[in-house]
């Protein structure tokens, strides 16, 4: 299966250095099975984001996808850099 959406983040400072950030959007997703299948549901997902330096931070993720009566769970953990 493959998907691809779009989402609105929003997060606030929990400490100086631990963000906690939710988000919600939609996405696109299609299956190549025995049955091929495609549509479009809701995502959102809830995540908190450790800043280690002004430009370095660890995220820690959770996503969860729908498509038709079925769920998707991602649990996911990051580097965040900027430049």
């Amino acid at each position: 299966a493959t998907t691809i959406g779009i989402a609105v983040k929003a997060g606030t400072d929990l400490t100086e250095d631990l963000r906690g950030f939710v988000k919600v959007g939609y996405h696109s997703w299609k299956t190549k099975s025995a049955t091929n299948d495609d549509g479009a549901d809701v995502l959102y997902g809830a995540g908190l984001e450790y800043k280690l330096s002004e430009t370095t931070a660890i995220l820690a993720g959770y996503d969860r996808y729908t498509a038709n009566d079925d769920s998707v769970t991602d649990m996911n953990i990051g580097i965040k850099y900027r430049f």
